[in-house]
């Protein structure tokens, strides 16, 4: 369906737009200083009316209304604008239009530049409306913070925006119209929960045209997991939510399954609309829903989604059944639509790695809470959790659908944030980044400029207005602005990212090759082997063979270096294995490195499904006290798990740099500071005019002064450097010293003169 929508919206009866001075605005507890609504001719206020979206109380004094909704089914209606109490309000110039759908074989063109966009590439997971987040406030605790006009200004910054509400495509279709006409390339993607049910069926307003309410309505009880008492299975975290049957057990009821009536609601209520580009498919899960009662105890799980009253359902046989259940609901979205809806999926800060070849990207939620979790009372840093993070992002970019739309979502909320309301239970007050913010979103802004994938940081998660960084648009003077046409301003990409170590000889390596175990234990021994089977080995003529056959408990099985088999010293290290399942895990593989009571690395592989494989990187800093030192590898349940190519590298991890046409980004994300020499600022393109941001939020970083003597990166830290221009050859240069090329989006690359800094703002 083509997302430019005005010109034709599926049967919807558009307006008012209308011209408004208010003289009088009445008491600050009206939400609306007017209000306007549809009613079937002949009746004024009854059920049947159809409610238009209003302003905000907050709205500017005098401008131009307009919005609009989708009307039912009574022939003829009549539209209705009545003050709030108190308020005064001139209003002239109503026109109200009809709007129709009309479909289209033609990808928009807003698709396919998504891969083309210059650098930061811009990405917003907001759930929602823009009058939600305005009136409602939950990621900023201060009701009419901002305006409605100035959430929408926000929202249409970004260049992608995955999570907004379904429903307002009948609620608010204006607001998705604002949105277009502000940024007429933006690639917007509605909210639709498919592996849990909100249970969201009571009666809400305009429910007669309320898309999500009439999906809500539409749900059988019997599609619901029970327990095998009898009892729906709710979520542990969200109580009112319970869990439809994915599986094929699922009861049929008029013809359908749950996931039958979910596919027939996205090709018949959702994607005919015209006015989406697509599905956000959130807790799109390929293993057992986190949201389960019991979904990490293997002896505790009740949840009985093959319908016999029995406790036979295990934590593999669930990671199974999602997997299967799973991959299917983008693939039926795709094989009903192919190439015309974008799918883009979300399980929180992990993607679902195995599902990238079915959807165009995950967001990844809160993704900096992997390694640092600023709502934590006492966080640590994981160099891992941060490495985990990254590659997999690497992988999702490698793996998923054209154009790639994978989101980096970084969120605050730092106790020099929370504060003592958070402490008593009150709603957290989120208006302007602490210093802790600005710095996880100059880290997580690097790390997402290491590989192609967009980006936005939210003061505290995805209910969070809009907020605007330093780092997000930077003019062609180097100063830090707020206008759209400053984004992309780093240019094209000229390298990929590169990681600046210089590691050493490998002080230990394992391939299993030669036989029995000599430099690991098993505990129980039974549990821990080498296999020569072919289907069980990785690579060489070996593998060690981690095994648990009981699936009903936690019961870990352990294979473990002898004690100073591998000579750790103080420093860096980089420690990788390969990893495949050979028979689906209750729970993931986890690696560690301990000695003395003391954890200094902790890793969990994604994989848990047989078949899945793939390479850990687990970077690790030992300290100067400890030991004996032991890396282990512990399957904490049932399963079966091979592990090959062990090697511990000294050194084997650093910093990371990429370079663009007009700067590039270092980023640390260890533990200890990193002191860059002005050659290495130089790096091997040997860049000229380096100088930072002139911002204002960090006037310790971003100053606007030119880089001449190198910089110390502080941990878990990054920085983007602008530098004079080197154009990526994307077509011909000329006279000028442009390169002009039809592909290009974004400003053209124009050779500059030499940078001379510019006084402080």
């Amino acid at each position: 369906m083509d997302p430019i929508f005005w010109t034709e919206i599926l049967s919807k009866r558009w307006g008012p737009p209308h011209d408004f001075r208010i003289i009088n605005p009445g008491s600050s507890s009206n939400p609306n200083p007017f209000y306007c609504w549809f009613a079937p001719a002949g009746t004024t206020y009854s059920s049947s009316q159809v409610n238009i979206p209003g302003t905000g109380k907050n709205v500017a004094s005098t401008g131009t209304f307009f919005s609009g909704a989708l009307t039912a089914g009574a022939s003829s209606y009549s539209l209705f604008i009545t003050a709030a109490a108190g308020v005064t309000v001139l209003i002239d110039n109503i026109a109200v239009s009809r709007l129709n759908v009309t479909t289209s074989t033609t990808v928009p063109r807003s698709w396919a530049r998504l891969n083309r966009l210059p650098f930061p590439r811009l990405g917003k997971y907001q759930i929602g409306s823009a009058a939600y987040i305005a009136e409602a406030a939950p990621g900023e605790g201060v009701p009419y913070t901002y305006t409605i006009q100035q959430v929408e200004s926000g929202l249409a910054f970004n260049d992608v925006v995955v999570g907004l509400a379904a429903n307002s495509q009948s609620l608010d279709p204006a607001s998705i119209q604002r949105l277009r006409n502000l940024n007429p390339n933006i690639v917007i993607l509605p909210y639709r929960i498919p592996e849990e049910d909100p249970n969201n069926a009571s009666n809400v307003a305009d429910a007669n045209v309320d898309v999500d309410a009439e999906f809500y309505q539409g749900l059988s009880s019997q599609w619901l997991v029970r327990t095998t008492e009898g009892n729906i299975v709710y979520q542990t975290d969200f109580p009112t939510s319970s869990m439809p049957n994915i599986s094929s057990f699922c009861a049929l009821v008029s013809g359908e399954t749950y996931l039958t009536y979910l596919q027939n609601w996205f090709n018949t209520q959702l994607f005919p609309s015209g006015i989406w580009d697509g599905v956000f498919l959130d807790n799109l899960f390929g293993r057992i829903d986190g949201h389960i009662p019991n979904a990490s105890s293997p002896a505790n799980l009740d949840y009985d989604w093959n319908r016999n009253g029995i406790r036979d359902e295990t934590l593999a046989s669930t990671n199974d059944m999602s997997r299967a259940a799973g991959a299917s609901i983008p693939q039926s979205i795709q094989s009903a639509n192919p190439g015309m809806q974008l799918i883009v999926g979300n399980t929180g800060p992990q993607p679902e790695i195995a599902f990238a070849p079915y959807v165009n990207g995950y967001v990844f939620e809160c993704f900096n809470r992997n390694w640092y979790d600023l709502t934590s009372a006492n966080p640590m840093y994981s160099q891992e959790g941060w490495r985990w993070v990254f590659d997999a992002y690497r992988i999702m970019q490698l793996n998923s659908l054209q154009p790639h739309i994978n989101i980096l979502e970084g969120c605050g909320g730092g106790p020099d944030s929370i504060g003592e309301a958070a402490a008593n239970g009150q709603h957290k007050q989120y208006l302007t980044p602490t210093a802790l913010d600005i710095q996880t979103n100059r880290f997580g802004v690097g790390t997402a400029l290491l590989n192609d994938g967009f980006y936005s940081y939210d003061l505290f998660d995805n209910q969070s207005a809009p907020y605007w960084f330093d780092e997000d648009s930077v003019n062609p003077q180097g100063v830090a602005t707020d206008e759209p046409t400053d984004k992309g301003y780093l240019g094209q990409a000229l390298t990929d990212a590169v990681e600046l170590t210089s590691p050493g000889a490998a002080v230990f390596t394992a391939n299993f090759d030669s036989g029995p175990l000599t430099t690991f234990t098993g505990s129980p021994a039974s549990g821990v082997s080498i296999s020569t089977v072919p289907g069980q080995v990785i690579s060489g003529t070996g593998s060690l063979v981690i095994e648990n056959p009981n699936f009903t408990e936690e019961s870990s099985t352990i294979a473990a270096s002898l004690p100073n088999a591998i000579p750790f010293s103080p420093g860096n290290y980089l420690v990788q294995f390969s990893w495949k399942v050979l028979q689906t895990l209750d729970l993931p593989l986890q690696a560690t490195v301990t000695g003395s009571g003391l954890t200094v690395a902790d890793y969990n592989t994604q994989g848990v499904v047989t078949g899945d494989s793939g390479t850990a990187n687990v970077p690790v800093s030992m300290p100067g006290t400890g030991g004996p030192w032991q890396l282990n590898f512990v399957l904490p349940a049932g399963g079966s798990i091979a592990i090959d190519n062990v090697q511990v590298v000294p050194g084997g991890v650093g910093p990371w740099r990429r370079d663009f046409e007009h700067g590039f980004v270092l980023v640390n994300p260890f533990s200890q500071p990193h002191t860059f020499s002005q050659a290495d600022i130089a790096g091997t393109l040997n860049r000229t005019g380096v100088r930072r941001i002139n911002g204002t939020q960090a006037p310790d970083i971003n100053n606007g002064q030119a880089v001449t003597a190198g910089l110390t990166l502080g941990a878990f830290d990054a920085i983007i450097l602008l530098a004079d221009p080197i154009c990526a050859q994307l077509g011909n240069k000329d006279a000028t010293g442009t390169f002009s090329d039809l592909t290009r989006e974004g400003p053209p690359c124009r050779v500059a003169p030499p940078f001379r800094p510019s006084p402080r703002r």
